[in-house]
């Protein structure tokens, strides 16, 4: 018996001595939780009561009208969308899928949103959520964020949810994405909210990204979700946007024009980035109007000839105008393009 008493203990001796050496991270990886889930199966969600009702949430302007709906053909597929907090960093991630404002208004004022989705356990509840629109001309990926309101509270139904946007969202006739995302505590109880997958495709497929790779997906930017990231069974999302739909053509934002700088005397073309640019957009040129050429809501081109830089050491003030009325006008900002001169290179003497 002393001899087995004795082997107890050499073992608890040898083990406690790799605990010392290994340190703390040994015993938190016997005790990691498990990551949050990518995707997984909820159970069907019920009867929503905008199916049995119109769907009108209150807002300043009364009853909302439907903009786009793309909340038939549920599954019960969902994927993640969430900021899972302290510890799990690394696997936040953000779901889009997008829609289409169509040509024949003037914009779409949005003034609330609505995912369905499902969460791992049916007791909890969001703390508040994310939502962004993107500019997604032409099935892009997104390239210029046109609107972001953060951490602000939702209309919860079992993962359901209706969001109202304070101050609206306001876009110009284009593709956009549409994102929301979850902020909700992953912690020791593993909760997750879910966003709902859809069978049937409707513009371009959603897209994902997981920035840290927690996931080791390689998305740690924008790409399509199940065909790239290997996220979920489906190609779709479920949501809607509501507001009202207006003649009015919204006001240009510019933010960035290519290139700042320019050699006197020279011929180019000037890119104007931005959001809310419709057709028959114009760019002044220190107040003289200028013809630009549309390519979608976020991007603007101008042939700038020679004689419109050929004097050096000059600053030309950029501004973008949306033709009205109803609406439009010219953008609140004013950007720089700075004209330099020529540079003179002189020949090189080779010493021998």
């Amino acid at each position: 018996m002393q001899g087995k008493h004795w082997t107890i203990l050499t073992c608890l001796v040898i083990l406690a001595a790799l605990l010392l050496v290994a340190g703390p991270a040994a015993i938190a990886q016997v005790n990691s939780p498990p990551p949050p889930a990518a995707s997984t199966q909820s159970p069907p969600r019920p009867l929503l009561a905008q199916e049995a009702m119109p769907f009108a949430p209150e807002g300043p302007a009364g009853t909302l009208d439907v903009l786009y709906d793309q909340t038939d053909n549920s599954t019960t597929s969902t994927i993640a969308s969430q900021i899972y907090g302290y510890r799990f960093e690394k696997y936040d991630n953000q779901a889009a899928d997008d829609f289409v404002v169509p040509t024949t208004i003037g914009s779409w004022n949005i003034s609330a949103v609505e995912v369905v989705g499902a969460y791992n356990d049916p007791s909890i509840h969001v703390d508040s959520v994310n939502v962004q629109f993107y500019g997604a001309a032409g099935g892009m990926m997104p390239e210029v964020l046109v609107y972001s309101t953060t951490v602000v509270p939702a209309s919860d139904t079992g993962g359901d949810l209706v969001i109202n946007l304070d101050p609206s969202a306001i876009v110009a006739p284009d593709a956009y994405w549409l994102s929301v995302q979850a902020n909700m505590n992953y912690g020791d109880g593993h909760y997750q909210w879910l966003w709902r997958e859809r069978t049937v495709q409707s513009n371009t497929a959603s897209i994902w990204q997981n920035p840290p790779d927690g996931y080791r997906t390689g998305c740690i930017t924008w790409a399509p979700r199940k065909e790239t990231c290997g996220i979920g069974g489906y190609l779709d999302l479920l949501f809607k946007v509501s507001g009202t739909a207006s003649a009015d053509r919204p006001k240009p934002k510019l933010l960035s024009l290519s290139p700042q700088t320019v050699v006197a005397g020279n011929a180019f073309t000037l890119i104007l980035k931005g959001y809310n640019f419709i057709s028959g957009a114009t760019a002044t040129w220190n107040g003289a109007s200028r013809t630009a050429r549309y390519i979608n809501s976020t991007r603007l081109e101008v042939v700038v000839p020679a004689s419109d830089v050929a004097t050096p050491d000059t600053t030309i003030k950029i501004k973008v105008v949306n033709p009205g009325p109803p609406g439009g006008g010219p953008s609140d900002e004013e950007l720089l393009l700075r004209v330099t001169k020529n540079l003179t290179y002189l020949p090189v003497v080779m010493k021998k």
